[in-house]
């Protein structure tokens, strides 16, 4: 297939000198991962679109044959490609762009003993504050945000009846990232909302905070990445967000006939201007959704990589490639070694169908799973979606039962 040339790069995104670091520890991500190999499944999730910026990347997100993929699928695997086995080298080889004058860049928390600001391209703790759903109301106007509430971990009985018998999000508040709305409980009555709250009082010791909303009706709602620079703000694009129930992301769609109004797109660029005087730099992905009559409302900021970046910096030319349109995310976990995953989605990635934004080789800590992750496009929803159900039947035996 033709090369893809990408919207942006990292090294475009992030100041002079940054190495992307994205190698986590488990006590950094409590409310993310609950699997430990995810910490490096994630270091390659956008092995393709990093420009002249250098990647320490787990090894099995870029064996030979995983490169070779990527290549003949038309993407360009970063350059400057520095690869551990295990938290011990991953450390060891951010440390040793540290001492070459890089600053590590990182979706979730390095490790502690990487945490020293100066060599940070944002502090931990400015990461934790930005992060924490409690600073929503440090970055949003009132007018933006569903009718809600904070409340201190000591006085959850009280959240009980804050808005009555009406349908509520309960959120945890932390110091740090979440993701898939793990940190977040759809209570349509009161036993539910009851329920959310004992299970968050339960990890109270983690908690700035409980966070309860009122559940607006909300028919479309959008990741919208922006990039925070020294010069100013960049619009990157928006994905809808599709969820399997009220605040469960499964995926991501980008479909020129559901794109944010502008009004949106202003309120997510002031949003990283604020942040970008507090001294934030990088990626950034905003939940903003718009009532039916067309208000817009901010439900999380995720001043990180979000899961829906590789897929907008890839859209355009993957869709303009094939004469596409609609392009939707893609995720499986797959049986066995990755080369029998790989043969059988060739197909569609060789004809440009599928692109490839991660791919990781099955190990022991993995319980013998690979992971393929990108998207398929099609000209509409449903050839999109049939390009998804013809991949998954491609791969077939290899699924999970």
């Amino acid at each position: 297939m033709p090369f893809l040339t990408p919207s942006a790069t990292l090294d475009e995104l992030h100041p002079p000198r940054s190495v992307f670091a994205p190698r986590s520890a488990m006590d950094r991500v409590q409310w993310v991962h609950v699997d430990p190999f995810r910490l490096d499944t994630g270091t390659g999730v956008l092995i393709a679109l990093m420009g002249d910026m250098p990647l320490i990347c787990h090894e099995n997100t870029a064996t030979p044959p995983i490169l070779e993929f990527f290549r003949n699928a038309g993407l360009e695997p970063a350059r400057l490609l520095s690869t551990y086995r295990d938290e011990v080298e991953s450390v060891a080889r951010a440390r040793e762009h540290i001492a070459r004058g890089y600053r590590l860049a990182y979706i979730y928390p390095p490790p502690r003993e990487l945490s020293a600001d100066a060599d940070l391209v944002v502090p931990v703790s400015l990461y934790g504050t930005l992060n924490d759903k409690a600073s929503l109301d440090s970055y949003v106007g009132s007018e933006h945000l569903p009718v809600h509430r904070v409340f201190p971990v000591d006085c959850l009985d009280e959240a009980a009846s804050f808005l009555g018998g009406e349908a509520v999000f309960v959120k945890g508040c932390h110091a740090g990232a979440s993701g898939a709305g793990a940190d977040i409980r759809y209570c349509p009555d009161v036993a539910s909302r009851a329920d959310a709250l004992a299970w968050l009082q339960s990890r109270a010791s983690e908690l700035t905070g409980v966070r309860v909303e009122r559940a607006l009706d909300i028919p479309s709602c959008w990741c919208m990445n922006i990039a925070v620079v020294d010069t100013g703000v960049r619009y990157l694009g928006a994905a809808t967000q599709l969820f399997s129930s009220p605040g469960r992301q499964t995926g991501s769609r980008i479909d020129p006939d559901d794109l944010p109004p502008d009004a949106v797109i202003r309120l997510a660029m002031r949003i990283g201007e604020c942040a970008r005087q507090q001294g934030y730099r990088g990626v950034a992905g905003f939940d903003i959704g718009t009532t039916r009559g067309g208000d817009p409302y901010v439900f999380d900021l995720n001043f990180r990589l979000a899961a829906s970046t590789a897929q907008i910096l890839l859209h355009d030319a993957a869709v303009a490639r094939v004469g596409a349109r609609v392009s939707c995310s893609f995720n499986e976990l797959v049986h066995g070694p990755i080369e029998a995953a790989l043969a059988r989605v060739a197909p569609f990635a060789r004809d440009g169908r599928f692109v490839p934004t991660r791919l990781y080789d099955a190990t022991p800590l993995s319980g013998n799973y690979s992971v393929v992750t990108g998207f398929v496009v099609g000209g509409a929803i449903e050839a999109a979606d049939r390009v998804e159900r013809d991949l998954r039947a491609s791969l077939g035996a290899l699924l999970p039962g």
